[in-house]
């Protein structure tokens, strides 16, 4: 699945930071996670960022590339190393899906950084580690405050951090005022509620657009963070006016709103996808109350 994306600066700031990539406008690769796909995403000269999960492997002594099965023909390892040999700059981001993931990987990523900085290629590390819309009773695969940690104590220069809410399915729930003070308080314990211009903040576009204007306070209170509006892999594409509706009320936040979107491309079919959307997700509410809902 690949999406265009206003993207978010490149290099590191005095060898200590990496910044956003600098290209206003990023082609994306989703779920790379086997050696085909990330042929394919290389030999793809439109393709400038690829997106990719780690996972632990069945023994849990290496970090491979995968979603949610325990065995992978890519490990992470490999998988850097690929892109580095890659002759275009292409960056990553790396979906880290548990914690034995991110113990295993976090080293693996630090080795690989000073590479990726000298050649211009910007590097995210991405996690759920906070509850979101549609998940505030699930558990966490990834503790906040460590994969904070081990991304600081480990790596120089410091990759992209790509601080998420997990979210699920609801036709209802929303990003709320409790999710942003729930960031803002992990960022004042991290010692990470300053100016910084290497935080994003995923954020799912089917909550987005219900209440815009409640992540708003978090760009101010993170001076140069960004909030990044994706879609899943596999899910339908939005319509064009439904991303129009949400840059036209983030309009004020400017490049500090990146989009990582699937869009539908004829008016109809992305109207259509949106009222499924809608519809699966409020009748899954309904299903959730009676017990048999989709929990994540």
């Amino acid at each position: 699945a690949f999406a265009r994306s206003p993207a978010m600066g490149a290099g590191a700031d005095a060898g200590l930071f990496m910044h956003p990539p600098t290209s206003t406008v990023q082609r994306w690769s989703h779920s790379t996670n086997t050696k085909a796909r990330l042929k394919r995403a290389l030999g793809d000269v439109d393709i400038t960022a690829i997106e990719a999960d780690i996972m632990a492997n069945r023994a849990g002594t290496k970090a491979i590339m995968s979603h949610h099965n325990r065995s992978s023909d890519l490990t992470l390892a490999a998988f850097l190393d690929a892109c580095l040999e890659c002759a275009r700059v292409v960056h990553v981001k790396l979906d880290f899906k548990e914690m034995s993931a991110v113990r295993l990987g976090m080293p693996i990523v630090a080795a690989h950084l000073d590479d990726f900085a000298r050649s211009g290629r910007c590097v995210y590390v991405n996690a759920d580690v906070l509850p979101g819309p549609g998940c505030r009773s699930s558990p966490m695969r990834v503790d906040a405050d460590e994969f904070i940690r081990l991304a600081h104590e480990l790596c120089t220069p410091r990759p992209i951090l790509s601080l998420g809410w997990r979210t699920g399915f609801s036709g209802r729930d929303t990003y709320s005022e409790h999710d942003v003070s729930s960031m803002v308080e992990l960022l004042r314990r991290n010692g990470l509620l300053q100016p910084s211009l290497n935080i994003a903040f995923p954020v799912a576009a089917r909550f987005v657009v219900r209440d815009v204007q409640a992540l708003l306070p978090l760009l101010d209170l993170i001076p140069g963070a960004q909030l990044l509006v994706w879609t899943g892999t596999g899910e339908p594409a939005i319509s064009r006016l439904r991303v129009r509706s949400i840059q036209k009320q983030l309009a004020a936040a400017g490049d500090r709103v990146a989009y990582d979107v699937a869009v539908a491309t004829g008016r109809a079919w992305g109207l259509a996808n949106d009222i499924a959307i809608d519809l699966f997700l409020s009748l899954n509410d309904v299903w959730r109350v009676c017990g048999r809902g989709i929990r994540v």
